[in-house]
């Protein structure tokens, strides 16, 4: 059976927002844009995942809330589980792929959002390829497995987006 896992990175925050913690930074306009975009791209790719799993820092939640959004996920799924996570914030990736693994079974497509370098370190531990995840990027990755417990089986890499050269792609 095949797994697919879509690691994305969180798109591009407010360094000025005045907010008192990293944890707290929301997106900015272009983040907001970007995360708008990779969901219209989940749409016309007709990407539909079974649960969303997002690191609780406001800019990963909004992140993956606009994906959600725009790629109409709302509408196109009543199962849909989201879950938002405060191990993923400035975890190492052996602690996300341990909160992946402890995925349920039935879910065969799961959308993590999170932040870097966890992201590349993440891809780097699975696939042994190095991607460099800029803001709002992200990587799809393909796994022959039943279970997520068994997520450290190398996966093939399907597809490596982000806003910049999804866009041309979009206008199609």
């Amino acid at each position: 059976m095949k797994k697919t896992l879509i690691l994305m990175r969180h798109a591009k925050s407010d360094w000025y927002a005045g907010v008192a913690s990293d944890f707290d930074r929301p997106l900015n306009e272009r983040g907001r844009k970007s995360s708008d975009c990779v969901g219209a791209y989940f749409q016309r790719e007709q990407v539909v995942p079974d649960k969303i799993l997002h690191s609780s820092a406001l800019r990963t939640t909004q992140t993956a809330n606009r994906v959600f959004e725009g790629a109409g996920w709302k509408q196109n799924s009543q199962q849909l589980i989201v879950e938002a996570s405060p191990n993923l914030y400035l975890c190492s990736e052996q602690q996300l792929i341990g909160e992946i693994s402890k995925t349920q079974p039935d879910v065969n497509v799961l959308f993590v959002v999170n932040h870097q370098p966890t992201c590349s370190e993440t891809v780097q531990q699975l696939c042994k390829k190095w991607v460099d995840f800029k803001t709002a990027s992200f990587v799809i990755m393909e796994f022959e497995m039943e279970d997520w417990g068994l997520v450290e089986v190398a996966p093939n890499i399907l597809v490596e987006g982000a806003p910049h050269n999804i866009t041309s792609i979009l206008n199609t």
